[in-house]
């Protein structure tokens, strides 16, 4: 049975509706998220790499893209959000990556996609967009030969392709 606390909250998004706040209480992971009601995506609030591993949403900078990523993929994810998408308060913003979350002999990847998952990244449309940054340290993602990524509406820049350079700086598949 699912257990967690559902509540409305302020209009972050800026598209005049109310958004809810998903904090569960049935696992070992704290898992805090911004899900706009009645749709299928989670919005990214901060620009900061971070996922502070907590349910309180005073502690860090917001909803980051990190966070939002392991929402989609984890099994807390009841309502089956594949869409990530971003603020109005992103508009312009850098998200640069400080982590790795593997490291396969290929180089270091920020966020890695597998087990036949789905997940669409909706960037902001305009000349103020998004933009995903690997501090020509990261690779940005890595995909698995089942798993579908798709990159809508965002710059992706200065990705690592790994110790020979030949793996793909942006995203690894």
């Amino acid at each position: 049975m699912y257990q967690g606390i559902f509540s409305a909250v302020a209009d972050i998004n800026s598209d005049g509706d109310k958004d809810i706040v998903v904090t569960p209480n049935n696992s070992l992971v704290d898992t805090f998220v911004t899900i706009p009601a009645g749709s299928t995506n989670v919005i990214v609030t901060t620009a900061a790499d971070e996922d502070d591993g907590t349910r309180d949403p005073a502690f860090g900078t917001g909803t980051s893209l990190r966070e939002a990523w392991n929402f989609v993929l984890s099994t807390n994810n009841i309502f089956n959000v594949r869409t990530i998408n971003f603020a109005a308060n992103m508009a312009g913003q850098t998200i640069t990556f400080n982590r790795s979350a593997v490291s396969n002999g290929l180089g270091a990847t920020a966020l890695a996609l597998t087990g036949g998952k789905s997940v669409t990244i909706q960037g902001l449309t305009g000349n103020s967009g998004v933009t995903l940054d690997g501090d020509s340290s990261y690779r940005h993602f890595f995909v698995d030969a089942n798993a579908t990524l798709v990159l809508n509406d965002l710059t992706v820049r200065n990705g690592y392709p790994g110790v020979d350079t030949t793996h793909g700086g942006a995203v690894f598949a």
